[in-house]
């Protein structure tokens, strides 16, 4: 490593030389961002970012790692045009979802926490392969439910069986 000795004597000449250094930095992280964004790799079209990683036309994220078009969202990875979300994962326009944390695999959900697979989808906790649904907590597999709890394979509100509830989500789906 080759060190050299800092003569710096006053304030102005270290705020200066600090400066130069963090310009330096920056340039040599290999990202098309705006001046206001800091510390991120290989990265482009972002604004007021912090910390991310491999991120496309996004606005004041903070350690996001291969997300595009989002906003303000913290420790996401391989989200799309999510907007404040919070440790999601793979998620896809999940929007206006401050409280949105923890989600995997969701697709145009909002508000919902520590969830998966859903879509279409508001207000959940703890849900799996939930659709078109609003405010259930701890459901599997429901289709178009509100205000439930602790529900595996329901359509509107209607529990029914594995075998039941794949029939009519075949039918919903346009098959036989």
């Amino acid at each position: 490593m080759n060190s050299k000795k800092l003569q710096l004597s006053s304030r102005h000449e270290i705020l200066s030389y600090l400066q130069n250094f963090l310009q330096n930095q920056k340039a040599n992280l290999d990202c098309s961002q705006d001046s206001s964004s800091f510390n991120c790799i290989q990265s482009a079209n972002i604004q007021n970012c912090i910390n991310c990683f491999f991120i496309n036309s996004c606005t004041k994220c903070i350690c996001c790692s291969h997300c595009n078009s989002c906003e303000k969202c913290l420790e996401c990875i391989d989200c799309f045009g999510c907007i404040q979300c919070v440790n999601c994962i793979d998620c896809i326009d999940c929007k206006e979802s401050s409280k949105s944390s923890h989600c995997n695999h969701c697709y145009r959900c909002h508000n919902c926490f520590t969830s998966s697979h859903c879509q279409d989808s508001s207000f959940l906790i703890d849900c799996s392969y939930v659709f078109h649904s609003y405010n259930c907590s701890r459901c599997s597999f429901c289709w178009g439910c509100v205000n439930l709890k602790d529900i595996k394979f329901a359509v509107c509100n209607i529990q029914m069986s594995k075998e039941e509830y794949e029939i009519v989500m075949n039918i919903i789906k346009g098959g036989n």
